[in-house]
């Protein structure tokens, strides 16, 4: 098993359909809305066939997951965007026709 860290932008770096599985930990909530579809397109690359991403991020419901709830604000101003899962399943579902 081989491990490769990286800052979740900068995926290129990366050999295409070499990784099993890619872990995103706390990321996509700090990209910019307009970079996620290039994230998750980079990161549908780096997978063999049949490969999963594995993603964990806060659900837009049962924010706001930063720093604003404990000032007492309810959207957040720490992340760029929390998801639901109706934003992000069109966007999971386009990546599985492109392959």
């Amino acid at each position: 098993m081989d491990w490769q860290a990286t800052d979740g932008v900068n995926l290129r770096r990366f050999t295409s359909g070499t990784f099993d599985v890619v872990l995103s930990s706390q990321l996509i909530e700090h990209l910019h809305p307009d970079d996620l579809t290039v994230h998750l397109s980079q990161v549908y690359e780096l997978l063999r066939p049949g490969g999963r991403y594995v993603l964990r991020t806060p659900h837009a419901y049962l924010g706001p997951a930063d720093v604003s709830r404990v000032f007492g604000f309810e959207r957040p101003v720490g992340h760029l965007k929390e998801y639901d899962y109706s934003e992000l399943t069109p966007l999971f579902e386009a990546l599985v026709f492109l392959g």
